[in-house]
């Protein structure tokens, strides 16, 4: 059970490991690109929530629009830090990619995510795209994430990998397209809506806050946030997804 969709994902994981390593620029810019398309869905989806502030629908859209950002990332081609700790794990647990390579390769997805997301903002800055009802929401989307307290931030970072990680494996078991976007887009909605943390979304609205001098804005407590952040998602989708399918398909 499951065997043809394991292999599957090894032989990706180890064509990204080839890329990383042939060309360790090339493989930057990609992560660049992913971190972009979560710019890209977090802007809409602040966007829309400025636009319909007094809407009673007003969040269920933002929160519906932020799909964009995965199903850019799978459809157009990008790499997402949050998404490999599905691909190479499986394939480490496979014993086809070492413990280390994963990491390496882990570990130059969030930095090319990070840069993506911050020549992204500092295009945002330049444009002065922040502003007006933009610059409330924000505002109160950003510091009611840094009143949480770290555990349950965990706990949030934790669920929310376990879905973009399970929307990736089904894009792996799936043929269909169409049925790939939508799966991308229920499971999108589902961590957006639950207020679940993204390491690489929340890089974004952060990044958004500190380049455009949000009142209150704590840049330490910012970095706090995003470290717990990524561990939950890490952990979420290694412990919560990959382990799982890989122990099942192991007895074939």
């Amino acid at each position: 059970m499951f065997l043809e969709e394991i292999e599957q994902i090894t032989f990706s994981a180890q064509e990204k490991i080839r890329k990383l390593e042939k060309n360790k620029f090339r493989y930057y810019v990609l992560s660049g690109l992913g971190g972009i398309y979560v710019c890209f869905g977090a802007l809409l989806s602040l966007n829309i929530s400025g636009l319909l502030m007094e809407s009673l629908y007003g969040r269920i859209l933002a929160n519906a629009s932020f799909g964009i950002a995965l199903c850019l990332i799978v459809m157009a081609g990008g790499e997402l830090f949050t998404g490999n700790h599905l691909v190479m794990s499986i394939a480490t647990l496979h014993k086809q990619v070492s413990l280390r390579k994963t990491f390496k390769l882990w570990l130059y997805c969030f930095l090319g995510n990070g840069i993506g997301v911050l020549l992204f903002s500092l295009l945002l800055s330049a444009g002065d795209f922040i502003q007006g009802n933009v610059s409330i929401v924000l505002q109160q989307f950003v510091s009611a994430k840094l009143k949480l307290n770290l555990f349950s931030v965990f706990i949030r970072a934790f669920l929310c990998n376990m879905l973009i990680c399970a929307a990736i494996w089904i894009t792996y078991r799936s043929k269909n397209e169409v049925a790939k976007l939508l799966i991308i887009f229920l499971c999108v909605f589902t961590f957006t809506t639950c207020a679940l943390e993204h390491s690489v979304a929340d890089m974004a609205y952060l990044s958004f806050a500190f380049f455009s001098s949000m009142e209150g804005f704590r840049p330490l407590l910012s970095l706090y946030f995003l470290a717990v952040v990524s561990l939950g998602n890490l952990l979420g989708g290694v412990i919560g997804i990959a382990l799982p399918y890989w122990y099942i398909s192991s007895e074939d």
